[in-house]
């Protein structure tokens, strides 16, 4: 997940669904097996992403270093991604939507 979501490169959704996919064929995964691999995959990354917009941000504005900032909005991107992959956080999704349009999207 670190890899295919890291804040500093861009991925396309079918860049990386494509690389799970590649993934789970190397690996064996296949069927339900796989859907649950991508699944957790999401899952994992809409945490990871959150948090790391969370500490890029408080890096900028506790620590005053703004270099970071400019490194968020992928984050925000991929953690937008992975929740609108996940329908049993369609109202996390809503909620950060609401509140931070800026960055979500309305």
């Amino acid at each position: 997940m670190a890899l295919l979501c890291d804040s500093y490169t861009s991925l396309s959704l079918d860049e990386q669904r494509a690389l799970i996919a590649r993934h789970c064929a190397n690996t064996g995964v296949t069927g339900e097996a796989a859907d649950r691999y991508a699944h957790r995959f999401w899952t994992q990354a809409a945490q990871r992403k959150l948090k790391d917009a969370g500490r890029f941000v408080y890096i900028d504005r506790v620590r005053r270093t703004h270099r970071f900032c400019s490194t968020s909005p992928q984050s925000v991107v991929y953690a937008d991604r992975a929740l609108s992959l996940l329908p049993e956080r369609a109202a996390l999704r809503a909620k950060l939507r609401a509140i931070a349009p800026d960055w979500f999207g309305a």
